[in-house]
C-alpha cells in the first residue's frame, strides 16, 4: 500500500503569469492512515524535504 498526493495544475507554465485563468487553488491530504493487519506492517517515509528545496517560482525550481 500506498499513499501519493498531487496537482497538475502546478505543472501549468502560466500559473506566475498575471493573465492565468487559475484564481485558486487548495489541496487537502489526510495526516494519517488506519492499517489493520494480522502479520507486521513495515511503513516507509521520505521527509517533505524536498518542498524546502522547491521554489515558489516554478520556472526557477530545481525539478
Amino acid at each position: 500500500m500506498w499513499s501519493w498526493m498531487a496537482d497538475r495544475m502546478m505543472d501549468d507554465p502560466d500559473t506566475m503569469s498575471a493573465s492565468s485563468s487559475m484564481d485558486q487553488l487548495s489541496m487537502y491530504g489526510a495526516r494519517g492512515m488506519f492499517i489493520e493487519s494480522t502479520d507486521a506492517t513495515w511503513l516507509y517515509t521520505f521527509d517533505d524535504d524536498e518542498q524546502n528545496v522547491l521554489r515558489s517560482d516554478r520556472r526557477t525550481s530545481l525539478w
